[in-house]
């Protein structure tokens, strides 16, 4: 997932937090003080409506649930998202480095800005095992396309793309998008 979309998670998530957990306190802060009575009374539409203490004590337990949820949710994937990314800066700074060519595109269901995302996958066959990475490009690129794998030989299942694939296709889908215009 690029780092830009990553950020946008993130903070999204954060302004959720940002305002259940105090809207979480505040209703618990009104759920112990207040001296009213629970009552029901009629709402515009013909609903029925609520208000007291019991009222307060369910809406502090529903933003509270979701707001400690929220944070464990976004605690949850920073973490993941930087062992991903100090386990590719590893293996960039030193793994062993293998010519690789692009074998397989599949196109997936996501869309991005109307952009389907596609499954490329790079195989290296220099060693007496092959090495696969799978990236995802916005960008359909041509089965051929060479790049550079970076791995560690004690885990050839932790490979990664040396290059940023979006770079790496750029070039060639720009001169595509050229060519069809003409």
């Amino acid at each position: 997932m690029p780092r830009s979309a990553r950020k946008v998670i993130v903070w999204v998530l954060v302004a959720q937090v940002a305002w259940m957990l105090p809207a979480a306190l505040y209703l618990g802060f009104l759920w112990r003080t207040t001296d009213e009575v629970d009552r029901s009374y009629p709402c515009r539409g013909g609903a029925t409506c609520y208000s007291g203490p019991t009222t307060y004590l369910v809406l502090m337990l529903v933003f509270g649930g979701l707001g400690v949820a929220m944070a464990v949710g976004v605690g949850w994937l920073a973490v993941r998202w930087r062992r991903r990314s100090v386990e590719r800066d590893r293996l960039v700074a030193e793994g062993l480095r293998i010519p690789a060519q692009l074998v397989g595109v599949a196109g997936t269901n996501t869309r991005i800005n109307g952009r389907r995302v596609y499954r490329l996958t790079f195989e290296s066959r220099a060693l007496d095992r092959p090495v696969r990475v799978v990236e995802r490009a916005t960008a359909p690129p041509v089965i051929g396309l060479r790049a550079t794998i970076a791995y560690d030989p004690a885990a050839p299942r932790r490979a990664v793309l040396v290059e940023d694939v979006e770079e790496l296709i750029s070039p060639m889908y720009l001169h595509k998008k050229e060519w069809r215009e003409v």
